[in-house]
């Protein structure tokens, strides 16, 4: 009986604790895992999509890396969208951050979308509108952490 009252008292605790909304700190701390991972997701499209067009890789490898790319960012954008936001300090760097988490995915969809045509202009033009998306959350990475 006491091993089962225990039991429940753990288990309660945990369910309180995980559906608290999270510290300042903790949410900060989500942002800038999300924004680290979105800088990778982008340093390894414009790396994949770079040789792409200097015919350095094949296109299965291509094809796989930037769906990969794809994945995490938008991975990182919905993690951050489905975060609570615990106060006012938490909301703006909510508001900084998911349009440029934003911008990293549709930049990458773009960049596949125009590689997956075999179109080297629009690939050129997506990478090159990358390079600003994946700078601006480089900084808010090193601002925050």
């Amino acid at each position: 009986m006491v091993t089962t009252v225990g039991v429940v008292v753990v288990w309660a605790a945990v369910v309180v604790w995980s559906v608290l909304p999270p510290t300042p700190e903790a949410y900060l701390a989500e942002a800038v895992s999300a924004a680290q991972d979105a800088v990778s997701a982008t340093g390894t499209v414009l790396l994949v999509g770079r040789a792409d067009l200097d015919d350095q890789l094949l296109p299965p490898y291509t094809d796989t890396a930037l769906e990969d790319a794809q994945q995490a960012a938008a991975t990182a954008a919905q993690d951050l969208l489905a975060a609570p936001v615990p106060d006012a300090d938490s909301l703006v760097v909510r508001l900084d951050l998911v349009p440029l988490l934003v911008a990293a995915s549709d930049g990458i969809t773009a960049v596949a979308t125009a590689s997956s045509e075999g179109d080297r202009d629009a690939v050129e033009a997506a990478l090159a509108a990358l390079v600003p998306v994946r700078d601006e959350l480089d900084q808010f990475v090193q601002d925050n952490q």
